[in-house]
């Protein structure tokens, strides 16, 4: 008789649809049911879906515009186009990994930015991923930024020298650096599932669901700037011609499992 917390994703009443339901637990041969059409049904409960550690769940499936926020912290965090924002529409593959996904540049520089997360102070221990997609990318393209150069306080993860296969995250400054490589093709028009976990010291990266790599990085700080999608920070360097899909930051830094 319990109505678990739930996210109406998108709704078709004629053909597929995606619901997010948070369960307390999924054992091995548990079901639950899913009712529609009656009067007693609740309402979606999208911000109860996630957890409180979330501070950002970005689905991008929105066929342009803002891509909103699902946690409980709604619009504060929405990722916002910026750049040539006409580039940032509906990825048109039919591929996309959960639903609809974000093209954010096609040919000029575009990418998402998401408002500085500094009154969360997740930046010691956090965990940022996605799904992501590339046509092309400039020199050292960033994949997730909050650096406007590498030397600077912040962090991120990017492209060595434009590679699709090779590349690496790093902290404060430009060293120490963590590098990791994909199996080829890498990100070259291929969905990769990335994640970035980090402990204050140590930083973990997952490529769809192994982890890849583990070394130590300065530690990031809170630097009062926008979390970018797809190029630094401010939008001055080099970005990815590509797609994100459910990209989502957490404060924490989640289990292997998870």
């Amino acid at each position: 008789g319990d109505v678990y917390p739930h996210e109406i994703d998108t709704w078709d009443r004629d053909g597929e649809s995606l619901v997010w339901v948070k369960l307390p637990q999924l054992a091995k041969g548990e079901s639950f049911f899913v009712q529609w059409g009656g009067g007693t049904v609740e309402s979606s409960n999208a911000s109860g879906t996630w957890n409180d550690s979330y501070a950002g769940v970005w689905h991008m499936g929105e066929a342009d515009g803002v891509c909103r926020n699902s946690t409980r912290h709604g619009s504060a965090y929405d990722a916002t186009p910026k750049g040539a924002i006409s580039e940032s529409v509906r990825y048109d593959g039919s591929d996309a990994p959960v639903g609809g996904a974000r093209t954010t540049a096609k040919t000029s520089l575009a990418y998402l930015s998401v408002p500085s997360t500094d009154d969360l102070h997740h930046d010691g221990v956090f965990t940022i991923s996605g799904w992501v997609r590339c046509e092309a990318g400039s020199r050292y393209f960033r994949l997730f930024s909050r650096k406007e150069d590498y030397m600077q306080t912040g962090w991120e993860a990017e492209s060595n020298s434009g590679s699709m296969t090779t590349f690496w995250a790093r902290g404060n400054a430009s060293a120490p650096q963590v590098p990791f490589e994909l199996p080829s093709p890498g990100l070259l028009k291929n969905w990769v599932h990335l994640a970035f976990v980090y402990d204050a010291t140590t930083l973990s990266v997952y490529g769809n669901g192994k982890r890849i790599a583990l070394g130590t990085i300065n530690q990031a700080h809170d630097n009062g700037l926008d979390i970018s999608i797809g190029c630094n920070s401010n939008g001055t360097e080099a970005f990815v011609q590509g797609a994100f899909d459910e990209c989502r930051l957490m404060g924490g830094a989640a289990s292997a499992d998870w």
